[in-house]
């Protein structure tokens, strides 16, 4: 690993390396526990504690294309197939599972995974309780590409993948929407929302407050393809397409840069921001740490 010697800053250590049986599909973090949720091309399911290590391993019919996970690892949903919604505990056994209307674009789990959101293809968003029962459903002029709960408030980010983003409420009430010119290709808010990030390509990071409004754009040296951030903002991840991964403070000064020895396929900042969960399309998970 030696492209880990080679960047600008106070570079990072690898705190641990996994690897998945195959490519991989989809990963996410619980930022109380630091435990990591995976999925595979195979159909597979892993549970990785703090330490890289896996806990809990089960295999689907089908790939688990994408999972969410409770901030405090109670709870974690899948996504397989076009529009079947899965929640397991942290067993990985399964407690229910529900076919959709339309194919399912995002999912997000609230941070006790007292709620699972979804949004699918034809606009048409839900909101689920822990035991299977619909809370709300909402419309959105575009579909939401990307979800994201608030950790201080009863409320979730949505961004579609061009022309919008909105805050709702678990009842399902918008509370505002602005307009987007730039395609997104990711989402982090902080845990009270008043920094939402979107990963804007060649537009950069651009920045919303709470309400809505614009708070300024971060530019990067690259086209930015994947955004994260801590609990509080302290610390800003974000990837390019040019294979560079960034970190950056709140101001947006410049921490470190790596260059990636593959392009990156999922990324997710621990509730510090003080270390980085990469993920690659081969299968290779690492957590990267500032000691």
């Amino acid at each position: 690993m030696h492209w880990l010697q080679e960047g600008q800053g106070r570079l990072p250590v690898c705190l641990w390396s996994f690897t998945t049986d195959a490519p991989l599909a989809d990963l996410k973090l619980a930022r109380e526990t630091g435990e990591v949720v995976a999925s595979d091309h195979s159909g597979g399911i892993y549970l990785i504690d703090i330490e890289g290590r896996v806990r809990a391993l089960t295999r689907l019919g089908q790939v688990a294309r994408e999972v969410a996970f409770a901030d405090n690892g109670a709870t974690i949903a899948a996504v397989s197939g076009p529009s079947s919604l899965s929640l397991m505990n942290r067993k990985l056994a399964f407690q229910w599972t529900r076919q959709l209307p339309d194919s399912i674009l995002a999912t997000a789990l609230a941070p006790y995974g007292e709620h699972v959101a979804v949004s699918l293809t034809d606009g048409m968003n839900a909101i689920y309780t822990l035991g299977n029962k619909k809370q709300a459903t909402f419309q959105t002029p575009r579909p939401l590409k990307h979800l994201a709960f608030l950790g201080t408030e009863a409320a979730l980010i949505g961004a579609a993948e061009y022309g919008l983003i909105s805050k709702i409420r678990l009842d399902g009430q918008i509370l505002w929407s602005e307009s987007l010119w730039s395609t997104v290709g990711g989402l982090a808010v902080t845990g009270n929302g008043e920094s939402i990030l979107l990963a804007g390509y060649m537009h950069g990071l651009q920045m919303f407050g709470n309400d809505g409004s614009a708070a300024g754009t971060l530019m990067l040296d690259g086209t930015a393809s994947h955004v994260g951030q801590s609990f509080h903002q302290h610390r800003i991840y974000s990837a390019t397409l040019e294979q560079h991964l960034a970190c950056l403070s709140k101001a947006g000064d410049l921490v470190y840069l790596l260059g990636l020895p593959e392009p990156l396929h999922r990324l997710q900042v621990t509730a510090m921001g003080d270390a980085v969960i990469v993920g690659f399309p081969s299968g290779r998970i690492m957590k990267l740490a500032m000691l």
